[in-house]
């Protein structure tokens, strides 16, 4: 009979795990950090195809671009947030590329959140005559932060189920995660 060579972490079929450490390893804690790897590249992920559709925003991107690449650019995410930001944000990107061409070829302007600062601190008058650029900037500096507070509220929502879950009422576990999740009220 041919041996095949396993990894640390492998065991053959009909082994039989008589160490609750090693059982507890291969049953509870590889299998979470299984897990844990495969929710880390999809948030990942995600995250990152947001950044996509705002890419066009980023100075580097603005600079190295044709007007053209911008409004396509441009369209796709109003195509994608139309709610927010209207088929305008086509003529907008290329007004205000025009506007801040200057500012990043100086280095002032390297990061989404320099553009952010120029045209919402340093230069507010524009916003006016730019609302839809002022929209997509402002969706794409709060989406994380709002992806992760709504987290964090059913993450401590679940710490509270299961701590308390067992010996609280179904009425006053419900308070509970209201008062947790809205503080203010």
């Amino acid at each position: 009979m041919k041996r095949v060579k396993l990894f640390h972490d492998e065991l053959y079929e009909d082994t039989v795990l008589k160490d609750p450490t090693e059982k507890f390893k291969t049953t509870v804690f590889y299998p979470a950090l299984d897990i844990l790897n495969i929710q880390i590249k999809d948030r990942f992920e995600s995250m990152k195809n947001v950044r996509n559709y705002f890419s066009f925003l980023e100075p580097q991107e603005m600079l190295n671009s044709t007007d053209e690449e911008l409004v396509e650019a441009a369209s796709k995410l109003a195509n994608k947030y139309e709610e927010d930001i209207s088929s305008a944000i086509c003529g907008q990107i290329v007004s205000f590329k025009n506007i801040v061409v200057g500012e990043i070829i100086q280095q002032k302007i390297t990061k989404i959140t320099d553009i952010a600062k120029f045209l919402f601190m340093d230069n507010n008058f524009l916003t006016s005559s730019l609302p839809d650029i002022c929209a997509a900037l402002l969706l794409f500096l709060t989406i994380s932060v709002t992806s992760l507070s709504a987290e964090r509220s059913f993450s401590k929502l679940k710490l509270i189920k299961s701590y308390l879950g067992s010996t609280i009422s179904q009425t006053r576990l419900t308070n509970l995660a209201l008062s947790v999740i809205d503080p203010k009220n």
